[in-house]
């Protein structure tokens, strides 16, 4: 099983629970432009319009009870509401958003029916898991004085994060080992969705890449600049009395991304690189070298591998990402029916 932070436990709950995934680079069709209207000579008559129902007026964060729910007896305090609405509004001074406070209620009250579901069904989770999930958590940041000052801004310490990374990786352990595995999606279901979504399936031009990047930096010295300017010349000069541009890449290159890849930065389309570079490579026949390019990152040998025109991806190339885009949605789904059968069989109330 995999192991995520809190974080991004609680967030593929939440996803699970209220967001509809996206099928990672599959491009969605351009909106086709709206049909010309025909000329009138007279103006159209204008239909009544049934006045806006008024907006509800924004929640008041001090005027609301202390608990905001219960489930099943599990009291939702308003300080947990107001911690996940900063989340989302970041600014509470005017007031709550009244529909985005009944969402955010709404995914907690989730959260707790599924823990206690958990719970009965004897998910468990070690302290040695959720030590690992914190420690995860930690190593994002770069010092411990950033994550004590992370952890200050959200008004909690580290033994109320234990308590909550236990809780959020309950439910991703429920939701990874009672419900997921019970979803399963065919060959022939990720080959009708590819059929039925060719529109987005279509990819656009795209370029096989390398390059080798003598690094500038925004302040440099206009000494500093030339020195880079002539180490790329001599870099330049190498590949073009055939060196081993991978190699060469290896050993001269100051793009971290690439360099230990021989300078491959693998399939490009259009307007994923700044312009100069952009250009310089479209400029490119298939295994061409360019002259020395200049962006702002520094100085560039780019090589143009091969081509990839536009046009329909293969189902084979696209079978992986349709066949994971369809489990998430089946597993948000069963997700989402099972916690409102919980609801249905237990007692949640609601105070706001």
């Amino acid at each position: 099983m995999s192991h995520r932070s809190p974080q991004l436990a609680a967030a593929l709950v939440a996803a699970l629970l209220t967001a509809e995934p996206a099928l990672a680079q599959a491009p969605k069709p351009a909106e086709a432009p709206p049909a010309a209207a025909a000329p009138q000579t007279t103006a159209p008559p204008q239909p009544s319009v049934a006045p806006a129902p008024a907006e509800p007026a924004p929640l008041a964060p001090e005027k609301l009870p202390a608990v905001v729910a219960k489930v099943n007896g599990h009291e939702i305090k308003k300080d947990e509401l107001l911690a996940q609405l900063r989340g989302v509004q970041p600014d509470i001074t005017g007031g709550l958003n009244p529909a985005l406070a009944h969402r955010v209620l709404d995914t907690l009250i989730a959260r707790a029916l599924l823990r206690q579901e958990a719970q009965a069904q004897g998910v468990t989770v070690t302290d040695e898991e959720v030590k690992k999930e914190v420690e995860e958590l930690r190593g994002q940041f770069p010092t411990p004085e950033a994550f004590a000052q992370a952890l200050a801004a959200e008004g909690m310490n580290e033994v109320q994060l234990l308590d909550r990374a236990r809780q959020e990786f309950l439910v991703q352990k429920y939701v990874e080992t009672k419900v997921a595995p019970k979803v399963a999606v065919t060959d022939e279901a990720a080959k009708a969705f590819y059929d039925q979504n060719q529109e987005r399936m279509k990819t656009p031009e795209q370029l096989h890449l390398r390059h080798i990047l003598v690094s500038v930096e925004p302040t440099a010295t206009p000494e500093d600049k030339q020195k880079a300017k002539t180490e790329a010349d001599a870099v330049l000069a190498k590949v073009k009395a055939g060196g081993d541009f991978a190699a060469l890449a290896k050993e001269h290159s100051d793009d971290p991304g690439s360099k230990e890849k021989g300078g491959d930065l693998g399939w490009i389309a259009k307007g994923q690189t700044v312009e100069p570079f952009e250009q310089a490579a479209l400029a490119l026949k298939d295994q061409e070298v360019s002259g020395v390019v200049e962006t702002r990152f520094g100085h560039h040998v780019i090589q143009r591998l091969e081509t990839r025109p536009a046009g329909l991806l293969p189902f084979p190339e696209v079978k992986e990402r349709i066949v994971q885009f369809l489990k998430q949605r089946d597993t948000q789904q069963a997700l989402q029916a099972e916690v409102q059968v919980l609801r249905t069989k237990g007692k949640v109330e609601t105070f706001i």
